[in-house]
């Protein structure tokens, strides 16, 4: 097939497959739905109020005093002086009369018509009598009152001054140099000083994302009660984007968040949801590519948990029985959870070209410092991955020398300065490059390593071949799948790297094998792509299932 027909098939026919999955869109508990909003705003107000308590007097915001009523609710007889005035003329004598306001009893306000609150752009305030009192004309002392502000973990200028309170170092964006108040920044001095208010903010924070970003008007079903997700191309690579709502985007770094927001996605009667996600498609695809097969060993048997346990200086032998290498990967999971979130990070960005620097960055208060995540880099690449970071480099020097790359399914990525090139003593950048790649095919890398420098390009060229080939791995897959007249009218979703459909729930073993089967076609000359598979009733309480193919 040309590239052209593969771009028709991939794109143009793609497109009819995903616009009748938008069609068909999912089906919401509206119980469900409205039971999780309501238990958000619950917790927010909860946290709000441990919160409010907590936070010390320095950094609550000032109040604003009011000498007389506040106009929002002043009586409109006696514009909130408690007594009106009346001129009074006999014999030709004028004389003020000053008597009590009957609207409001000579309060100078209505009290019915007192708001709670008052909200002034994101601070919420208060209103309430102070206890210094104003004398008016009638003789009559009066409270002034004032808009007492709540601490609001929203406000950058209010979270700064609660950090300078405490001596804290006010965290700076490391590209601009300017003060934030971001998750990451505050996460890592909460790690640092396990400082209770600030996991306080961040939980907040997060509690309110949910509420407004993902039970916000965008994720508000149809009138027949389903949501409708929009699916789009993303150019460098293919893959799939959603959009309207962006279904893609569903949380996951708060379990209970995750499972409780999926809960609301449900089968239609006498269906159930299933779900089959390809195993580590990318990872795999990269080994392939490298033609490492220690890392793709490795990476079906779980890289994180692999590499976790070099750091903790008892590897876990690939040799070793299927069976105990699950148990000692489970057990490394559960003990040292700290440890397996480092081996992941630091193998998810070392695959796509991130130095320690940008791994420390990214990951604040869980790296001790740049050091560690590079002494943690080298350890991957020397262990698990020596063909892959090999292969990293020759891919550098292939788009470098090509200005573009391209992949089995006829894609081209153009590409601008994919690297740099620190030219040896005496000899031109060309003759560096040539010579770097010629000690990199003799399986030496010191020469690339000291010559060979990553630039802000470098980790799209490295990610294009594994990304795009996954992507039109699941283009094909999805084509397939559509065109069988019964498994099409089941497709939902694709999520990321995965199938979500409506089966019905006499037929979902049936399904499953067919599913299994198109999933696993080989690709790259044989290679075969794992897969797991879950169903139930709701998307946040799937049941894992195994495939029996004849």
């Amino acid at each position: 097939m040309n590239r052209f027909d593969q771009f028709m098939r991939h794109f143009m026919d793609m497109d009819e497959v995903l616009k009748g999955m938008s069609k068909r869109g999912v089906l919401t508990d509206p119980q469900a739905r409205c039971q999780f909003k309501d238990k958000l705003t619950s917790d927010i107000e909860n946290k709000e109020k441990e919160l409010h308590e907590k936070v010390p007097a320095l950094a609550n915001p000032k109040d604003k005093v009011y000498k007389r009523v506040p106009s929002e609710f002043r009586c409109k007889q006696c514009k909130g002086n408690g007594f009106t005035v009346k001129v009074r003329s006999k014999n030709k004598v004028k004389s003020r009369v000053i008597e009590g306001c009957e609207d409001c009893e000579g309060k100078g306000f209505l009290a019915d018509k007192i708001p709670a609150t008052k909200v002034l752009g994101d601070d919420v305030g208060t209103f309430e009598p102070t206890s210094r009192t104003v004398k008016g004309e009638d003789g009559i002392k009066r409270p002034q009152w004032r808009l007492k502000f709540a601490f609001n973990s929203k406000s950058t200028v209010q979270v700064q001054s609660y950090l300078s309170s405490q001596c804290y170092p006010l965290p700076k964006h490391r590209k601009t140099g300017l003060t934030t108040t971001g998750e990451k920044d505050l996460e890592a001095l909460a790690r640092k000083h396990n400082d209770p208010i600030l996991w306080l903010i961040l939980g907040i924070r997060e509690l309110r994302t949910m509420r407004d970003t993902f039970m916000g008007h965008s994720y508000d079903p149809d009138e027949d009660g389903r949501i409708r997700a929009n699916f789009g191309f993303k150019p460098r690579t293919g893959r799939l984007n959603a959009f309207g709502p962006n279904i893609q985007q569903v949380p996951k770094r708060n379990p209970t968040l995750a499972k409780a927001f999926r809960k609301q996605f449900i089968a239609s009667e006498g269906h159930l949801l299933y779900e089959r996600d390809y195993s580590s498609i990318e990872a795999i695809i990269t080994g392939t590519l490298a033609k490492d097969e220690k890392f793709i060993q490795a990476t079906a048997h779980s890289i994180h948990a692999i590499l976790c346990s070099y750091m903790l200086g008892s590897p876990i032998d690939l040799k070793w029985p299927v069976n105990r290498i699950r148990k000692a990967v489970r057990g490394l999971k559960r003990e040292h959870p700290g440890d397996y979130s480092k081996a992941k990070e630091v193998i998810y960005l070392s695959l796509y070209g991130g130095k320690p620097r940008m791994i420390f960055y990214r990951n604040p208060g869980i790296f001790k410092s740049i050091a560690e995540a590079t002494k943690l880099q080298n350890l991957f690449f020397e262990t698990l991955a020596t063909g892959v970071r090999r292969w990293q480099y020759l891919s550098l020097i292939e788009a470098d020398e090509k200005s573009y790359l391209d992949t089995p399914y006829g894609y081209w990525h153009w590409f601008w300065e994919p690297m740099a090139i620190k030219p040896e003593k005496g000899n031109s950048l060309i003759w560096t490059r040539n010579r770097a790649k010629a000690r990199l095919l003799e399986g030496d890398l010191t020469y690339a390593k000291k010559h060979i420098k990553f630039t802000s390009s470098s980790d799209k060229v490295l990610a294009f071949r594994s990304q795009s080939i996954a992507a039109s791995k699941l283009k094909d897959d999805c084509l397939t799948m559509a065109k069988d007249k019964e498994l099409g009218p089941t497709m939902r979703w694709v999520i990321h790297d995965a199938f979500i459909n409506e089966i019905p729930e006499d037929k979902i073993i049936e399904y499953d094998k067919r599913i299994f089967k198109i999933m696993s076609r080989p690709i790259l000359n044989g290679l075969r792509i794992g897969s797991e598979a879950t169903s139930g009733r709701n998307w946040g309480e799937m049941e894992e299932m195994v495939a029996e193919v004849d």
